[in-house]
This record gives C-alpha cells, structure tokens and sequence, in this order.
C-alpha cells in the first residue's frame, strides 16, 4: 500500500453562492434528484464526500503536481495528496443513464465529475489538471486576492470578459501542451517569485504529527514508557478502604522502580481531601468502569454547578455523601468538556486553529496515537490514528475535527508465509505504540502453538470525524488487561494463547450517566473548576519546569 504525504493549502477563493441577475444563486449544479425521468432515464448530481475514491483521486493528483512545481530536492521520491480542497470548493459527480424501452439502459451509463466553486458562478473544472492552476495560484499568490495573476481559464476569460486589449503575449504561458484536451501548468514557466512565497505545509501520514513532537509527547509514544495514566486524566483510585474514588493524575514519577502518582481527589468546592500517592495498580482508567449515581437523590437531575453545596454539607438536602456526590458529578461533568493545548502555528483558514494535543474527556489525547471509535457492533474494534486536531471557530462556538486514518482489528488463521516469524510484516503507517501491542499479541499466540494472526486493517484513509464518534483513548493490551481482568486470568489467557483486546473491557464517554456533546473550555484547571483546590498545579512533565514533577514527601 502506497503512503502518503499530506498537503495542504490555506488560502480559498470558493463560493458558495453567486451573484446572478441581481441575486444571489446557489454555487452547485441544477439537479439532484436521483428520481427516474418520465422516460425511465436516470441524470442527477451527486455530491462526493472527502472520502469518496474519485475525490481521493483528485487530491491526490493535486498533492502530487503542487510539490511537484514548488518542492524542493527533499520531497523527490515522496508521494503526495492535498489534505482537504480548498475551503467551499465541492466535487459534484454528474450520473446519467438513458433509457431504452421505458428502462435504463446500463450500456449507456456515463460518470462526469465537476469541482463547483469558482467566485464567477460559472466556471466547473471538470479535472484535477483543468484546476490545478487555480489552486497553484492559492497556494503561491498569497500578497494577491484578485485574479489577475491566475492562468486557470475561468479566471483568464474574466479578464478578457473586462478588458477589450488582451493580447497574446498577455495570455499565460502557464497553459502549455493539452492532455486529454485540457491544459497542465508547465513547471517551466511557473514564477519563480510565486514559488517562493507558496503557502503550503507538508506532513507525512507515516509519522502522523503537523510538527514536530514536544519531549512529554514522545515520552507517551514510546513503547518504552509503561506509564498508563497522564497528568490531567480523571482516574479511578483506591482509597485504601472498601470503596474506590475519582481523582485528578497531578504529576507522575517512577521511584525504588515503581510508578507513583501524585492524585488529588474531586470533591465539592466547600472542602477538599489532601492529594495522596498511589501506585499503578491501584489506579484504574476513568472509563475502565460506570459512574454511580449521587447518594443523595435530589443531586441526581443537577449539574455539578447547580448544586448549592454549602447546603449539601450541612444535610439541607438529607442524607448521603457530599464528597462523593461531588467527586461523580465533576466527572460528569468533566466527561462532557474538552480543552485543547499546544496550538500549532500553521497557516490556515480563517477561525481555523491546529493542536498537538486535547483533554477529551477524562483523558488526555496527543496528535500521532490512536483513539477508539465507534463500531457497528459493539464487538467491532475500530481506531483512527489522529494526524490533525482542526478546531474551527464560528460566532464564538467551537467544533473540532479529528482526521486520520481508520483501521479495523481483525484475527483470522495465520497465513502459512507467517510461520516463519521473520517474515513478520510491520505496517509502518501504524503508531510504534500500535505495532508493539500488535507483535506482543501475535507473539502470545505463536507462543501458545495457536494458528491465530492479528492485525489492523486500513477502512478509511484521511476520515474525517468529530468529538461524538471518539469512544475514548486506545490502551495496549499488555500494559491495561493484566489490571483490568486481574493477573492471573491474563496469565491463563497467555497460556492459552488468546489476548482479547483491552478496549472490550472499556466504556465509551457516552456510558457515563448519559453524557452529551462536548463544552469548550479554556483549559485543563478551568474544566475541573471547583472540584479541587484553587491552587492545584498539574506538570506538564517534560515540557515544563522539572521541578514541578516532584512529588513532596508529605502527600505519601
């Protein structure tokens, strides 16, 4: 499977409506009704997603032939597609077929797609080649929004629309030798002044990052790292007595070898609990189990922040535990907020932001890794590796896109080239986290003399999702099950060969007293609010001062 670069282009002229005898006129084709006509025939428009093979195809075309005109030595041998066409620039898919008899046809089925957005209304590229010279122009023409320095031919009739002296030598050379009837940019004849100001940026999918990684983000990537929770994330924690709590990771460190973690219980904002250390195993992820209910009835319906919790404290409100209580209604309402950090500076569209990182939730999610989504089934196992984190903001209300790649779990019978474990493939594409997991579970199996193979397998290359289809954050079976199902039945399951994934044992973040969509927050303390101290302070481990990653003697 071939890999791919992406590229992407800041800048758009795209229209959405145009301005047509003195109104203004959607910017898309006449007709998408799938209906048949009168006469059994079948002609209608259909939209194409950003998925769709034909608008892959496109993009990557596009990708190819723009670095192929504005990069450099270091980008040969790569291969390239545009991460997303320019913004309100929509691919339209005209479908006909004529009827014989009163019935369709198929022999006489025809496919012609068209990319509809140009800002006159009446121009449709009717192929990636036809356009290309347009986007070049976006891409390289950042000083310029008219376009009068475009070689595409909608905008080059404009100008002869509006002038009455266009001559040949002002047409331009851009347009060079036809191909299949249509015009390609010649690389010779390309600007060189516009070539140094192109406004593109490159990323690799195999590495999965915009940018690159800060020290804390390659510390989580690092198969190495067996530290499951990360300062920020809700946990689960045992109080040393029968029941178990909800606390904020505060800092993390490995002492005498054994991790340690510095948590500072959720609580109500009249009082809160001391921070105490606890150790791996005493810690379970936010979603590994279901949040209770509030102890004390009238809380249920109420949101952290509408509780009068003075009044709680003092039994107002009748019997049950204010601690408690307000420990599961920060988490909900927690779970229902996001923060974004670590803003990457890029070029982009207007309102539109990039981020290495995001609290979702109760958990802390890095650009590069994988997050669980949701499947068909419940037992269905499905990731998206995240290569951006697109936030966009319109009248003050945020909306966040996650884009990656979506990869399916599959096992089936090992093929027989595996037997050898040397002809064990890698797919390089795959987070080294990912791939690490994956080689322990298929060496578990070999081990066990079981004829089982596993692997993820590519659905959707470049999907674009958003925060309600993120079930939560991916853990590695060997790190997570061995806590979660408890040492010794993942030792049986060794011996038998069979390691069931860890996020079969997980909840997803809308299991957690009915959770809707997310809220924006500021940050990570300002989701938290009045759950924990004022003067809580959470490390930002190696990307920040060392000293904050110490845990003080008196918290033990």
């Amino acid at each position: 499977m071939a890999r791919f670069t992406t590229v992407s282009v800041a800048r758009s002229d795209g229209q959405t409506e145009f301005l047509q005898n003195g109104s203004l006129v959607p910017n898309e084709p006449p007709r998408k009704d799938e209906a048949p006509g009168p006469d059994g025939s079948i002609d209608f428009y259909l939209k194409l997603q950003e998925n769709d093979p034909t608008a892959l195809d496109w993009k990557r075309k596009l990708g190819g032939m723009l670095v192929r005109d504005i990069g450099g030595p270091e980008q040969a041998g790569t291969n390239f597609i545009l991460a997303e066409l320019p913004k309100d620039y929509v691919l339209w898919q005209h479908r006909r077929v004529k009827a014989k008899n009163g019935k369709t046809n198929a022999d006489s089925a025809r496919q012609d797609t068209y990319l509809y957005g140009h800002p006159n209304g009446k121009g449709r590229f009717r192929s990636a080649q036809e356009f290309y010279p347009h986007l070049l122009w976006l891409a390289c023409d950042q000083e310029n929004d008219s376009f009068h320095n475009c070689s595409c031919k909608y905008c080059f009739s404009d100008r002869m629309a509006g002038s009455d002296a266009v001559t040949k030598s002002a047409q331009p050379e851009a347009l060079t030798k036809p191909i299949d009837g249509r015009a390609e940019p010649s690389k010779a004849t390309l600007p060189a002044p516009l070539a140094r100001k192109a406004a593109i940026k490159t990323e690799p999918r195999t590495t999965q990052i915009l940018n690159s990684k800060t020290e804390e983000q390659k510390l989580d990537s690092n198969p190495a790292n067996d530290f499951i929770y990360r300062p920020g994330e809700i946990v689960w924690f045992n109080k040393r007595t029968s029941a178990w709590g909800l606390s904020v990771v505060l800092k993390r460190d490995i002492q005498d070898n054994q991790h340690r973690y510095l948590l500072q219980p959720l609580s109500h904002p009249v009082s809160h609990p001391a921070a105490v250390v606890r150790d791996r195993d005493s810690i379970r992820p936010w979603l590994a189990w279901s949040v209770p209910y509030p102890t004390i009835a009238q809380l249920r319906e109420l949101t952290y922040d509408q509780v009068p919790w003075a009044k709680v404290v003092t039994g107002e409100f009748g019997k049950g535990d204010p601690e408690v209580d307000g420990s599961i209604l920060a988490a909900k309402a927690i779970n229902e907020s996001y923060s974004l950090f670590d803003r990457v500076d890029l070029p982009t569209a207007p309102g539109e932001m990039h981020y290495k990182g995001m609290f979702l939730g109760g958990e802390k999610i890095w650009v590069g890794e994988p997050v669980r989504l949701m499947g068909r089934t419940k037992d269905e196992i499905v990731i998206l590796v995240v290569n951006q984190m697109i936030e966009r903001t319109v009248d003050a209300a945020s909306a966040v896109t996650i884009v990656g790649d979506v990869y399916k779990f599959i096992d089936m019978p090992m093929p027989a080239e595996y037997q050898d474990r040397q002809n064990w493939p890698v797919n390089e594409d795959l987070p080294v986290r990912v791939n690490a997991d994956l080689s322990f579970r298929n060496q578990v199996s070999a081990d066990a003399g079981g004829n089982t193979w596993c692997e993820w397998r590519l659905l959707e290359p470049m999907a674009r999702k958003g925060l309600n289809d993120i079930k939560g954050r991916w853990y590695e079976t060997k790190l997570l099950l061995p806590i979660l199902r408890g040492k010794p039945t993942f030792d049986l399951d060794m011996q038998a060969g069979t390691m069931s994934d860890a996020s079969l044992f997980m909840n997803s973040r809308f299991e957690v007293l009915g959770s809707g969509p997310g809220m924006r927050k500021k940050n990570r303390l300002a989701t938290l609010g009045g759950a924990v101290p004022t003067d809580t302070k959470i490390s930002r481990g190696l990307d920040g001062p060392l000293e904050d990653n110490i845990i003080p003697a008196q918290a033990q």
